[in-house]
């Protein structure tokens, strides 16, 4: 993980299907707006479960300073 890369739609095929049954398990928040499931992330990136590396803009506050997984 490095680059940005964009290999699906966002949301993906993996992604869809999870939100399918997020949708009729889990009840909807006015925040619930990301579109898709991190796999994993490190720093200011975040790949998704389809294979799409983004910038982690939801992670917020709680990644602001370090970002996701700090190296030491």
């Amino acid at each position: 993980m490095g680059d940005i890369r964009i290999r699906t739609l966002i949301p993906g095929p993996l992604a869809t299907k999870l939100l399918e049954r997020k949708g009729k398990n889990v009840p909807q928040g006015p925040f619930n707006t990301l579109q898709t499931f991190a796999a994993k992330g490190r720093g200011a990136l975040l790949t998704n479960i389809d294979g799409n590396t983004l910038i982690d803009f939801p992670g917020a506050i709680g990644t602001l300073i370090l970002g996701t997984v700090h190296p030491r």
